[in-house]
């Protein structure tokens, strides 16, 4: 059977192997969490209806509601699991002769020039055996009458099988899986647009991106603005239109050379008028292929489309969004799998398509399915697999070539965490070292970046081959050295740590989320995630709970000399990072010093040297990261010190959402357990008899201060004050009274070393001058001139410090 792909005037012929690609019903059916992708808890089947129809055999009716059925033999073939739609019922006609039935689209986005699949979590989580995606995915193409093949973009660029033949490889994997059209994500152009264009001539697929443009002229980039599929519904020909977008802000996100001359134009405009072409054309039903941060979005703003297919964002997106001109449009993309695998699933769209009485056609109702590419639901299409046997063998002169060896590995992807790539995102990682050091020994730099984004790939313990290291380095980016201050240094690197903070805070929520057997992809990564900056050449320290733009701690360079924010340095980075000038604007006015080869050949470099591993320690500096007692508590403060003493020594123990309330006032009460806890205080002191002093977690240590004539309530009251802030004045009195200083011969002549001296109350300036002859309390600095603040409330913080003073001044033993 032969389906027909028209071109805008062309007809292009390609053959669809049919026959019976079911496996037969397997001998124990698998659990239904087993059947989907690992975090998917159970089965999802979702069904959607605008209105009735009849479906498949003349005794079945659709209902509004009402879900799809599966044909009976996949059913079966499937132990009854609600698994993939590549069956179902084709078609019937109306009393009326008006024709329904379902277009069944198979979707993949974000394959990254990955065939494989290696390693998906089987039920004791062991590696499974090698799966050849695009062989299953022409093996689930049941019937190519009524079913295509779409891809929604970054598809021939990442993974060294496609790289090393700049996207030939996964081209030719295209044509065979019968993929009908594809649109290009960030990744395709990195290449270049040209070659991007090549891909498209020389191939049965068409690439659709209808807002890529001539800067200067407006005309379409690509040859094709749309693809027309003739399809058969019950008899009946419908033509299937497809238009593709890619989102505008791409556009920055890869090198300028690669895109130099064209213009990603506003996407919807582009969409809806490639729609109407089609339509013109004789298009009956319209689907979008869309490279999207924001998919859902650009769903409701569009209109004359059907459904939209998505790609860029790797999360599960399975959701009817109602469109400008009220149609409710299906929009679905495929996620990455928890383990960070491309083509960890196939999705399957099915749109419920019925006749109108003029002859046109209307989506009634949509169902969709994610199916794993490593379940075995369908037989791998031999031709495919040999295919890529031949592609592989082609690629392996150049990849096996050993480059070098390591002592130990350097990894880029975990299974310990939901989406695998994270790590290098939100923390310093040994591979990271790996890049900059390469940078940094090929240039002789002060420092290196390297975005997150650009790495893709680790360092094999053992033999190290060229597959290895382009798969790290991919892009085919170069190297070139520039002139940055120091001060534009440390901001570029603050506003780095603030979108990695970012990226910490999803992946924490992700791990519950994985945790709790809920679907970790919900939370969304931010869009600039791969614009952290790995560095190397300075040891700094890093404190994640600071503020934006105060996270360094420190910093020095890696031969450990001092960094300074006025000197100017010379900085290594790939060629994408200075188009990269909305997240780091210094990028813009930087000094080029000097261009060097192709990041690739840096990492050849460094790793054919047989003492690389060493120069890498050498040359990158290490990152460490502060590791707070009491989040609130910033390291690089004056009281910081004294708050860990205070909470190592049990005098603090912050309160229950594990905050120490720094800046808070000190009630009295808070004083006196702070005393009782370390002056070793014991329950039974007897009742102080003061009427404030309730049944309260502080009565042991109120009373026990009270009896031992630390702390008193106040005179002429029956009142201890709970709830009111201890003063600074009245602390001094109480540490007085704490040691038994003898205060009747103090010299108050020191209280006239500070500005507000005669402020400190009558009652207190014996003691006061008694802690400042101890070092105990030192004053506040305000423009140039020292302060005692007798009467103000002391901050828990700062109780804090003057114990910590009393003990190192040796009047103040536990």
């Amino acid at each position: 059977m032969r389906a027909f792909v028209r071109c805008e005037g062309a007809v292009r012929t390609r053959n669809r192997a049919l026959g019976l690609i079911f496996l037969p019903p397997l001998p124990r059916p698998p659990p239904v969490h087993h059947i989907l992708n690992v975090y998917v808890p159970t089965a999802r089947r979702t069904a959607r209806t605008q209105k009735g129809f009849p479906m498949g055999d003349a005794h079945l009716t659709w209902r509004a509601g009402a879900r799809i059925p599966l044909a009976r033999r996949l059913a079966l073939a499937l132990c009854a699991a609600a698994l993939a739609i590549a069956c179902l019922p084709q078609g019937a006609l109306a009393a009326d002769g008006t024709a329904s039935g379902v277009i069944q689209i198979l979707h993949v986005n974000d394959t990254h020039g990955h065939y494989e699949l290696t390693h998906y979590a089987g039920e004791d989580d062991e590696k499974g055996t090698p799966v050849n995606a695009y062989a299953v995915l022409a093996g689930l193409m049941s019937d190519a009458s009524s079913t295509v093949v779409l891809d929604a973009g970054d598809t021939f660029h990442g993974d060294s099988f496609a790289t090393v033949s700049e996207g030939a490889s996964i081209a030719e994997l295209l044509d065979a899986a019968n993929v009908a059209a594809t649109t290009p994500g960030n990744h395709d152009w990195s290449y270049g647009a040209d070659r991007l264009a090549e891909l498209d001539a020389d191939h049965d697929f068409a690439v659709l991106a209808a807002n890529v443009v001539n800067a200067d002229t407006g005309a379409p980039f690509f040859e094709q603005q749309y693809q027309l599929v003739d399809l058969e519904v019950a008899g009946e020909q419908l033509t299937l239109g497809i238009v593709g977008v890619i989102d505008e802000s791409f556009y920055t996100s890869t090198p300028a050379a690669n895109v130099e001359g064209l213009a990603f134009t506003e996407p919807v405009d582009a969409a809806v008028d490639a729609a109407e072409a089609a339509r013109a054309a004789g298009a009956d039903i319209v689907v979008c292929l869309t490279h999207s941060t924001d998919p859902q979005s650009f769903a409701s703003h569009v209109s004359s489309i059907d459904a939209v297919v998505a790609g860029h964002e790797h999360v599960l997106i399975d959701e009817v969004v109602t469109a400008a001109d009220d149609r409710e449009a299906p929009v679905v993309e495929e996620p990455s799998s928890p383990s960070g695998e491309y083509f960890g699933s196939i999705g399957a769209l099915a749109l419920a398509v019925s006749e109108n009485a003029d002859g046109t056609w209307s989506v009634a109702g949509s169902e969709s399915e994610q199916i794993d590419t490593a379940g075995q639901y369908a037989l791998a299409d031999e031709g495919v697999e040999a295919l890529t046997d031949e592609l592989a063998a082609r690629n392996a002169e150049i990849l096996d070539e050993v480059v070098g060896t390591s002592s130990t590995e350097y990894a880029y992807s975990t299974t310990e965490l939901p989406g695998g790539w994270e790590r290098i995102r939100t923390e310093d990682m040994p591979i990271g070292h790996v890049v900059t050091g390469s940078y940094l020994a090929l240039t002789g730099a002060d420092l290196a970046f390297e975005n997150a984004g650009g790495i893709r790939g680790g360092v094999p313990a053992g033999d190290v081959t060229a597959d290895d290291l382009i798969s790290i380095s991919p892009y085919g980016n170069t190297l070139a050295t520039y002139e940055l201050t120091g001060a534009d240094i440390l901001a570029t690197i603050e506003h780095s740590l603030s979108i990695s903070k970012a990226c910490r805070d999803v992946l924490a929520a992700q791990i519950e989320a994985l945790e709790s057997g809920e679907d970790p992809m919900q939370y969304s990564w931010p869009s600039n995630s791969g614009s952290v900056l790995v560095v190397g050449g300075a040891t700094m320290e890093i404190d994640w709970d600071a503020a934006d733009g105060e996270r360094i701690v420190s910093i020095e360079m890696a031969d450990g000399g001092a960094f300074d924010p006025d000197a100017t340095y010379t900085v290594a980075m790939n060629s994408y990072l200075p188009g990269a000038t909305d997240e780091y604007p210094a990028f813009a006015t930087m000094r080029l010093a000097q261009e060097w080869g192709s990041c690739e050949q840096a990492l050849r470099a460094l790793v054919a040297d047989a003492s690389w591993e060493q120069q890498v320690d050498d040359l990158t500096g290490t990152i460490t990261y502060t590791e707070r007692v009491f989040p609130d508590a910033d390291p690089t403060a004056w009281y910081y010190e004294a708050v860990v003493w205070a909470a190592e020594n049990g005098v603090f123990h912050g309160y229950d959402d594990g905050t120490f309330g720094v800046d808070d006032p000190l009630a009295r009460e808070q004083a006196a357990a702070v005393l009782y806890n370390y002056l070793g205080g014991e329950p039974g002191a007897p009742g102080s008899g003061l009427a404030d002093v309730a049944d309260e977690w502080y009565t042991d240590a109120v009373n026990w201060t009270v009896a031992h004539g630390v702390m008193t309530g106040y005179e002429g009251t029956n009142l201890f004050g709970v709830g009111e802030a201890l003063t600074r004045e009245q602390f001094c009195s109480v540490i007085a009274k704490a040691t038994g200083a003898d205060l009747a011969h103090v010299d108050e002549t020191v209280l006239g070393e500070f500005a507000d001296a005669e402020s400190v109350s009558d009652w207190a300036r014996p003691a006061v001058a008694w802690a400042i002859q101890q070092g105990i309390i030192n004053g506040v600095e305000h423009d140039g001139a020292r302060t005692l603040e007798g009467a103000r409330g002391a901050t828990r913080a700062e109780m804090a410090a003057l114990m910590k003073n009393a003990v190192d001044a040796g009047v103040l033993q536990a």
